[in-house]
């Protein structure tokens, strides 16, 4: 095994022997993305530095770089963690995280042929979003009733209009208003444009109303109808189509002259708001600089069934700690309730897990994750026991002594912050 534990206080050196499981990498599909350079610029974003991946494991592991003078003193670290951990040369943590996991549960070091890195789980990643839009394209068009790639086309060109793309770094709270407001008045313009002379027909030659003529008649006769748009089918955004519609009557002369309905599934800007965050999402993947900044915990658990689809072996992950979300399992629920007793249950519970054989830890902290390199604890003299996490705040070199209190608070504060259990 690749794990150490040391209690209490006798360090023995230990080195594993290297038979790395042979695995070869095949290449995921990819695609080029008309959006994915448009956002580069010059700001500082989170990436590894160019030092070398070794670390000194004694000034590293030990408080002050030596074994402490304590009655007890416990540490447990896995090397396989140390020699398979990956760089993260842009902000794609999620990415970098579950590569060096993979290396470290296959006891692949990282500069090995077989080993995985952030580009390969990256496109992963892109896959998992391509599938996801290509389901929403069918969603989409079905409750539409017409090819909805049109409307892509448009509302991405007049958002490039307005020096903006759906994966840009949004001002809090403008994202999903704009991206609407955008998108009523591509529907208003190209539907009021359609209702005079339609662009497509049907194969008997009668004309077949394209996306934008079917959203802009939608829109009026929701309008006609109760004076609210589509808002009793949405749990937000009320207020979007009420205005929007004005606009929609406002830019054409014969709404008076509507008398069928249009069969539109009111659900379609639900299903639109959807595969914008998606094509967002691809957006920040195809940059030249990643960001795996969309993906939450389902992302790591989707990149872990992909990795297992592609490399044929076991790889899978779960949720192991956190706080407690209404249909999760959670192994380890934390509560701001919790007395003495049970945090101390906790931290033995996550000690446990990381040195179990075949799995390993993954912190989703403050907008990052980070493995989980090595635990340690002791007891002071004054003073309660100090138990503390390795782990990265930035990047994915093991840096950071974080205190079990600190890790607690940070997923007690939000349900998304939680401990990711992988294994084979």
């Amino acid at each position: 095994g690749s794990k150490i534990s040391i209690r209490p206080v006798l360090v023995q050196p230990w080195f594993p022997l290297r038979e790395p499981r042979v695995c070869l990498w095949k290449q995921s599909r990819t695609m080029i993305s008309a959006n994915g350079a448009t956002m580069a610029s010059n700001e500082p974003y989170e990436k590894d530095s160019d030092a070398s991946e070794e670390v000194d494991l004694m000034t590293l592991l030990l408080p002050d770089g030596a074994l402490p003078r304590q009655p007890q003193f416990s540490l447990s670290y896995n090397t396989a963690l140390f020699d398979g951990w990956v760089k993260q040369p842009s902000p794609a943590c999620a990415a970098a995280s579950v590569a060096g996991a993979y290396n470290a549960l296959y006891k692949i070091p990282r500069h090995h042929p077989d080993a995985l890195d952030q580009s390969h789980v990256l496109e992963l990643l892109k896959d998992v979003l391509r599938d996801r839009l290509t389901l929403q394209t069918a969603k989409l068009q079905r409750a539409i009733g017409a090819d909805p790639q049109p409307l892509v086309t448009a509302v991405v060109a007049a958002l490039a209009e307005e020096g903006q793309s759906l994966g840009m770094k949004w001002p809090t709270g403008t994202k999903k208003k704009t991206i609407m407001r955008v998108t009523l008045a591509v529907i208003a313009k190209e539907g009021a444009q359609g209702l005079l002379a339609s662009e497509e027909a049907s194969p008997d030659g009668s004309p077949v109303p394209s996306v934008f003529v079917r959203l802009h008649q939608h829109l009026l006769e929701r309008k006609a109808d109760d004076g609210d748009g589509d808002a009793p089918d949405e749990e937000e955004d009320d207020d979007d189509d009420a205005d929007a519609v004005d606009v929609l009557i406002a830019s054409t002369d014969n709404a008076d002259q509507l008398t069928e309905p249009v069969p539109v599934n009111p659900t379609w800007r639900r299903l639109w708001r959807a595969y914008c965050n998606n094509l967002a999402g691809l957006e920040k993947l195809e940059r030249p600089r990643p960001s795996t900044g969309f993906f939450g915990n389902w992302g790591i658990v989707a990149a872990a069934k992909r990795v297992t689809e592609l490399k044929q072996t076991p790889f899978r992950a779960s949720i192991f700690m956190g706080k407690p979300v209404r249909g999760t399992a959670i192994p380890v629920k934390l509560l701001r309730s919790d007395r003495d007793a049970a945090i101390q249950g906790q931290w033995e519970a996550l000690r446990n897990a990381f040195n179990a054989p075949n799995q390993v830890l993954l912190y989703h902290l403050k907008n990052h994750y980070a493995l989980v390199y090595a635990l340690r604890e002791w007891q002071p003299v004054d003073g309660p026991a100090v138990q503390q996490v390795l782990t990265a705040r930035k990047g994915q070199r093991p840096s950071a002594w974080i205190d079990f209190e600190e890790v607690r608070e940070v997923m007690l504060k939000w349900s998304g912050y939680k401990m990711v259990l992988l294994k084979v």
